[in-house]
């Protein structure tokens, strides 16, 4: 991968958006395994996963709860 200027960007654009898309079900996968639902009710709006019965959580919450999980459990 080469850097220069908005070049990167503009050859680099669609590893970006597949990372992003990755990231996004990633997120609305958590959320779903929090509350106990199926994925397909979940919608993703200005970084907030919200549930069909209202409930919503910021990205930084839902990746705070995937930290969490998978740290070791030390006793």
């Amino acid at each position: 991968m080469v850097t220069g200027g908005s070049w990167s960007i503009w050859m680099s654009w669609g590893i970006y958006r597949q990372a992003a898309a990755a990231g996004r079900t990633a997120l609305i996968e958590k959320a779903a395994e929090i509350w106990g639902i199926p994925v397909a009710g979940i919608t993703v709006a200005d970084s907030v996963v919200r549930g069909p019965d209202g409930r919503s959580a910021s990205f930084g919450e839902l990746v705070s709860a995937g930290i969490a999980a998978a740290s070791p459990k030390t006793s």
